[in-house]
């Protein structure tokens, strides 16, 4: 997605809303699959720990699902980690994953922890992994 485009969704309320949903979900699954390494859980241990199926839990970090909050806090909790969310007014366009070629929002003051090259390894936009 190019830099026109996300100022294009801004323009558009209810593209904005969708954008917004699907940037959500990347970021919520991107950080949910790093305390899973960070973790050394395994998808079917997962599964396990969250007496789900692995196809259940194959879904839910390929955000094939809608996610309610008691799942994604069950999912954390299962992985010994809690998850902090904040929210910023501006937006500053930055690529989410190499791979994916998202953008999403940093705020201006957190810009300066983020690079191209180890994004994917590190927190994703305003949602932090802490334990």
């Amino acid at each position: 997605m190019l830099r026109s485009d996300v100022s294009r969704l801004t323009d558009d309320p209810e593209e904005m809303r969708i954008f917004q949903q699907e940037r959500l979900v990347v970021e919520i699954t991107e950080l949910m699959c790093k305390a899973m390494k960070e973790s050394g859980v395994k998808r079917g241990q997962l599964a396990e720990l969250l007496n789900k199926s692995k196809g259940r839990i194959t879904q839910i970090l390929n955000g094939e699902t809608n996610l309610t909050l008691r799942t994604v806090a069950d999912v954390f909790t299962a992985l010994g980690k809690t998850l902090m969310v904040s929210t910023e007014d501006r937006f500053v366009e930055r690529p989410l994953l190499q791979h994916v070629g998202m953008v999403i929002s940093i705020p201006p003051r957190e810009q300066a922890k983020y690079d191209i090259e180890s994004l994917a390894s590190e927190t994703c936009g305003n949602l932090q992994l802490a334990g």
